[in-house]
């Protein structure tokens, strides 16, 4: 996710470009024999990409029973989703919004899902 320009980055910060890898493909690489169905809790804190991320990892969501999520409450990011779309993308995937709260960041929330 890139910073809205002239919002929230300094003139003279450096703009890093990160390698993106879908979750699903994160959990088949796990060290010691870990795999998906070993899990049923997921954290995710992405800086902006939370629904990026939950939307590819279709093959990890049916394994979770809660999910646990950053939400930007301001745009602090190009494209970073509101609490209604991480709410709406889940709900649909058989989860419930059972908790939410604002953050110790200005702008930031959190936001806990248990499946419905």
């Amino acid at each position: 996710m890139k910073p809205i320009p002239g919002e929230h980055i300094d003139d003279a910060c450096e703009v890093i470009e990160v390698p993106l890898q879908k979750l699903d493909s994160l959990i088949t690489q796990l060290e010691h024999g870990w795999q998906v169905q070993d899990f049923n809790v997921l954290y995710v804190n992405i800086e902006g990409a939370e629904l990026q991320a939950l939307r590819r990892a279709e093959e990890t969501l049916p394994h979770m029973d809660f999910v646990f999520t950053e939400v930007n409450l301001a745009s602090h990011y190009e494209g970073n989703p509101t609490a209604e779309e991480l709410e709406e993308f889940l709900a649909e995937r058989g989860f419930a919004l059972k908790w939410r709260c604002g953050g110790f960041v200005p702008d930031t929330g959190y936001l806990a899902f248990t499946r419905s």
